[in-house]
């Protein structure tokens, strides 16, 4: 196991009852909701104990606040420790559901499957107060825990509290066995700082909280384990680092490439491939061990980057912007969305690459790439993941993944969270993907042995079942993929007349239906509608592999990278990739099967969780309480993940974690396995090294 290098572990918080009858606890009623239900008290602690009948509906428990709502507004949420009776027969889904005065609930679920039992933490989000908007911006989460505008909710519904109610989802089919335990608060950690920038909201300039950004990209008003003060601690960490890392190797039961060398050897190809044995899925490295690819993401030396425009009052000290530290400064424009969505030409300062150079000394960007493939190792990471920098994998010391960009036209009426929807009926999508192909080859970052996958795209906006149809037919004539829609709806009707007679419209001419861009009735068009989906989908998806396979016949072609899906596109994408690919950020990968018919291995490409307890003013996407639930969390994930017999390996989001004041769309995450200092995250890290000695014991003798 790794060790702490520059401060002690921070300590796990002492735990208090959310319930009681006397201070700080909160004065409660509990009733039980078709369950037989057992309290038992112990050290001052009740556990719950639900015994559930066959056909129960929304199972559980409800707590009630006496006399009047509960005042949360000082905690950050609550954490409990729920488990499932290994003799249950099937996994359930365990809600949380608060319940206010005022406003909608706010339901939290995670699935359990028989014989799990772990901590679960339900956050408590708050938007920023409307009054410091336009004080502070261009970040998703700010100091005190707020966040931008997190679904419209203020802090006023976490003062009217009435009752929280835990249960299952649905109808209990068989009879089962819960419990719920150490139900207990965490409460908010208000950094110094705060408490001066809610006393005087309306002029943080006058009051002094600006700079609040210190040298070295930190929050200034809070103190942790392990935060930077001078550029000595730096330089102490890395030697220290370093010889921790020279006496610890990699996992000893790790191949060359990572994969299981005391494992059932296959064949070796010089190339990574897919195999299912004994009823499980595998990647197969070039020598011929079976694979799971435990990875990383974002292993990069210019990470953390931030936008200062606007904003140059945040920051204490910035270096000039001459000289060596003018290679730290940038210029962007636009963001997918945030503050910066519409600003051009604004100026960015790069805290990441900024302290490597004063950590590593002269040749830092070298030094940080040997410095990585150390790490990795030594925290038995096998896979340098989606969005690295070529010049880190090129070393070829970590198996790695290829990210795909394909310049094409978009589809006019798509929507998507990052952009529109790509139309593979353009014929500059198969050429754009070929080019971009050819020239990865040509750089030395396709076509070799350490390659264990190609991904195109990402999280893109697949909708409904109907929806890229819809989004054609509203686009303009010259759309590809309508001139395509129209070709088929002409095939099968025959005359536009018996178009109309089905679909409820009134186009004059086929060319009218090419020219007009007015949506159409979903349900009279489903049929069509539907059809043309999985024409589109599949077209995608046969041009990603054609394209992949044409540059590197032996190369797997990993898909692109599901957010949201349905099953249509999860057919098409299982239909012609080698891996399908998701992103699932969740407390569990939540993935029991592909669509009916299909039979194909899996990769979560992106996943994570963050705490508020090292500076960090944003969570991530999944939050936990502190650094010891987030380690906790990261085996969870990942143990699930081995458990499943299609998933064939997880990928964490990110390396190194996001600068404090935000990346260019806001995200100011702490996700990384090192902060933006370069200093490690040692319990997390201790976490993925365990994770990384049980990687194939786990996976071959876990759950089929």
């Amino acid at each position: 196991m790794l060790l702490a290098l520059a401060s002690p572990v921070l300590a796990q918080s002492k735990l208090v009852p959310l319930f009681g009858d006397t201070p700080p606890s909160y004065p409660a009623t509990i009733k039980p909701q078709r369950v037989d239900l057992k309290e038992v008290t112990k050290e001052g602690w009740t556990s719950y104990q639900w015994d559930i009948p066959q056909g129960a509906q929304w199972a559980g428990m409800q707590i009630f606040a006496k006399e009047q709502p509960w005042d949360f507004s000082r905690l950050f949420g609550i954490r409990m420790t729920v488990s499932s009776a290994a003799a249950n027969k099937k996994s359930e889904s365990f809600s949380v559901k608060l319940i206010f005065e005022e406003g909608k609930p706010l339901t939290f679920s995670h699935q359990f499957a028989p014989g799990a039992s772990r901590e679960i933490f339900v956050p408590f989000r708050r938007s920023l107060p409307p009054e410091l908007s336009d004080q502070l911006y261009g970040m998703r989460g700010y100091p005190g825990g707020y966040l931008n505008n997190w679904r419209s909710r203020d802090a006023k519904p976490f003062t009217q509290v009435k009752e929280i109610t835990l249960f299952l989802g649905g109808t209990t089919e068989q009879p089962c066995k819960f419990s719920v335990a150490r139900i207990a608060q965490v409460p908010h950690n208000t950094p110094r700082g705060v408490q001066k920038m809610l006393a005087s909201p309306k002029d943080l300039k006058k009051n002094g909280f600006f700079p609040f950004i210190d040298p070295f990209g930190q929050y200034k008003y809070s103190d942790w384990p392990g935060k930077t003060k001078s550029v000595a601690d730096m330089k102490a960490t890395y030697v220290a680092e370093s010889k921790q890392l020279a006496a610890t190797p990699r996992p000893a039961s790790f191949s060359k490439f990572g994969g299981w060398k005391n494992g059932p050897q296959q064949k070796g190809t010089g190339r990574f491939r897919t195999i299912k044995k004994d009823g499980k899925w595998w990647f197969v490295d070039p020598e011929g061990y079976l694979f799971f690819s435990h990875g990383l993401c974002c292993v990069r030396t210019t990470s953390a980057d931030t936008p200062i425009g606007d904003r140059e009052h945040y920051f204490e000290n910035l270096p000039p912007n001459e000289g060596a530290t003018s290679q730290f400064y940038g210029k962007k424009s636009g963001a997918p969305n945030g503050y910066y969505a519409d600003k051009k030409n604004y100026a960015t300062f790069n805290f990441g690459a900024y302290n490597l150079s004063r950590k590593y000394g002269d040749d830092w960007e070298k030094k940080a790439a040997v410095m990585a493939h150390k790490r990795l190792a030594a925290w038995g990471i096998n896979t340098i993941a989606n969005w690295s920098e070529p010049s880190i994998y090129r070393l070829h010391k970590t198996p790695h993944t290829v990210n795909v960009w394909v310049q094409s036209r978009m589809i006019e009426g798509s929507k998507g969270h990052w952009r529109k929807f790509p139309d593979p009926f353009d014929p500059k999508f198969a050429t754009s993907l070929r080019a971009t192909m050819e020239h990865l080859k040509k750089e030395g970052n396709a076509a070799t042995p350490w390659v264990l996958g190609y991904f195109i795209h990402n999280e893109l906006g697949w909708g409904s079942t109907t929806s890229l149809a819809e989004a054609v037919l509203t686009s303009s004539a010259s759309q590809p993929a309508k001139v395509v829609f129209r070709k088929m709806l002409e095939k099968k009707y025959k005359t536009v007349t018996a178009l109309n007679k089905v679909w409820g419209t009134d186009y004059s001419s086929w060319e009218n239906l090419l020219v007009s861009t007015k949506p159409v009735s979903k349900e009279k068009a489903k049929a069509d509608l539907l059809n043309f989906y999985t024409l589109l989908a599949e077209k995608y998806f046969r041009t990603c592999r054609e394209g992949v396979k044409a540059v590197d016949p032996q190369g797997l072609y990993l898909g692109c990278r599901f957010s949201n899906s349905n099953p249509l596109a999860v057919a098409a994408a299982a239909k012609y990739c080698d891996v399908v690919s998701f992103n699932k950020y969740d407390t569990t990968p939540r993935l029991a099967k592909l669509p009916e018919g299909f039979d194909k291995p899996v990769v979560i490409g992106e996943f994570h969780c963050g705490a508020l307890d090292r500076g960090m003013l944003h969570t991530g996407l999944v939050a936990v309480p502190d650094q010891d639930a987030r380690a906790a969390a990261y085996k969870h994930y990942v143990f699930a993940a081995l458990d499943n017999p299609l998933i064939v390996g997880t990928h964490w989001f990110v390396y190194s974690s996001q600068a404090t004041t935000g990346r260019w769309d806001g995200e100011n995450y702490q996700i990384g396995f090192v902060d933006m200092c370069d200093t490690p995250y040692n319990e997390t890290v201790n976490a993925a090294r365990q994770v990384g000695e049980k990687l194939y014991t786990r996976r071959s003798q876990g759950k089929k």
